[in-house]
């Protein structure tokens, strides 16, 4: 069991070096595109993945993982570090979906934040891992994204409102405040109430949705816009007519504040990110045979790319309908000395999935060669083809259902038939967030 407390060790060092502390955010599992590495190695697809909040509660769970001395199968935890919550820490807020989504980040920050840690148990067979004794196995992996994508435009027309709404009230602040303003004070007023929302209210905000440039072209159209208006349809250039334009701007962006809100909260996935992605994902599988510590071994270590692009294929402004599609390259490393197999694999696949609303869909097909053919055998690839189908029935509850053929476990078994297999559960996870219509609240 030492190696369990090595790994609980690990995770608070790595909590303590977090740049932010806060809570796992309550449907981040939702951001990733494919299965952790740890149960990937181990030939496994949990339905029930612990996802703690703090170092003291991932103890524990290791803590029950273990009965009688025995590290029990069929346990699954995956921790993000960037969001482990520090207890000594009072001040710490929420996870914020617009500073994740919205802040331009460089590569180093693009991968702590999105660092995953997995852990899972299994009970272990000969078809799997070959020549080492059955027993208990267990697998460890870890993911990032290299390039994370664009956030939605919808979750972007959301942010840019939400700005605005705050810039036209600032405006009208200090239109009102200003002893005679109009019309050839009001270029003033806007070019000092945006250098005081640069240097004072974006900060405050934790995000910005809005280039240089956008603000800057937004900037220059509110002055243009705003005389043309004010002179020609004879709304008034002194202080009332302007402040009475200002309430209508900043009516029509709270419009879009709320609209675009609605939207987000109706979608399955509103804080997912489209666009181009690449993820890294690495792991090893150990083997402990016979449930005996010091019988472990080595099973296999793999490394692999995941390129995928998604889009937002909403035929109109009401609804998130999201399609995916999804590549991976992954070479495995075999055991042969302890003759888990007597190659390699290299694996490449595509996978397609469609979300909308509550229901989403897939399908994958992966491609895996063998470097070497045992002696006797003829066949040195296999393949899995599998479909799948979600229904988020609550926030805390999904129903899960996959059908298909998997990869026939080392290369002697390549020349089988292969077995088709189906399985359905019940995945619990965190609640989705309630409102995302204050993006500073703690």
């Amino acid at each position: 069991m030492k190696k369990l407390l090595y790994l609980g060790v690990l995770f608070i060092l790595i909590q303590h070096t977090a740049l932010m502390a806060q809570t796992v955010p309550q449907n981040f599992q939702t951001l990733q595109l494919n299965s952790s590495p740890a149960y990937v190695l181990l030939g496994v697809d949990p339905t029930n993945i612990q996802r703690p909040s703090t170092p003291s509660q991932f103890i524990a769970g290791l803590q029950n993982a273990v009965v009688n001395g025995k590290l029990q199968p069929n346990v699954a935890f995956e921790i993000s570090p960037y969001y482990l919550k520090n207890p000594k820490d009072t001040t710490s807020k929420l996870f914020n979906p617009a500073e994740y989504l919205l802040n331009k980040k460089n590569f180093i920050q693009t991968i702590f934040q999105t660092l995953s840690i997995s852990l899972a148990t299994s009970s272990t067979d000969s078809i799997t891992f070959g020549n080492l004794k059955s027993g208990t196995g267990i697998g460890i992996g870890v993911h990032f994204l290299l390039i994370d994508g664009t956030p939605s435009d919808k979750f972007k027309n959301w942010g840019d409102s939400y700005l605005k709404s705050l810039f036209f009230d600032k405006l009208s602040a200090n239109v009102q405040v200003f002893n005679s303003a109009n019309i050839t004070d009001i270029n003033i007023i806007i070019d000092h109430t945006y250098e005081v929302f640069q240097s004072k209210v974006l900060p405050a905000q934790n995000f910005n949705s809005l280039s240089d440039k956008e603000w800057a072209d937004f900037i220059s159209k509110l002055k243009s816009s705003m005389a043309y208006d004010l002179q020609s349809k004879g709304i008034g250039t002194a202080k009332a007519g302007i402040v009475g334009y200002i309430a209508i701007l900043q009516k029509n962006a709270n419009a879009t504040l709320e609209t675009t809100s609605a939207i987000l909260s109706r979608g399955v996935n509103p804080l997912a990110k489209q666009g181009f992605m690449l993820e890294f994902d690495a792991g090893q599988a150990y083997v402990f045979q016979n449930n005996v510590y010091d019988n472990a071994a080595l099973a296999k270590s793999a490394i692999w790319l995941s390129p995928s692009y998604r889009w937002d294929v909403s035929k109109n402004n009401q609804t998130v309908s999201l399609l995916d599609l999804m590549g991976v390259i992954r070479y495995t490393f075999n055991n042969t000395s302890a003759k888990v197999d007597v190659a390699n694999y290299l694996d490449a696949g595509l996978k397609g999935a469609y979300t909308q609303n509550k229901w989403s869909g897939s399908l994958e097909f992966i491609y895996r060669h063998a470097s070497a053919i045992p002696v006797g055998y003829n066949k040195a690839y296999t393949y899995r083809l599998t479909a799948g189908l979600n229904y988020k029935i609550s926030d805390m509850l999904t129903f899960t259902f996959n059908f298909g053929s998997n990869f026939d476990g080392n290369t002697v078994t390549y020349n089988d038939p292969k077995k088709m297999f189906a399985i359905g559960g019940l995945n619990f996870g965190f609640p989705s967030f309630n409102s995302i219509k204050n993006p500073s609240a703690n």
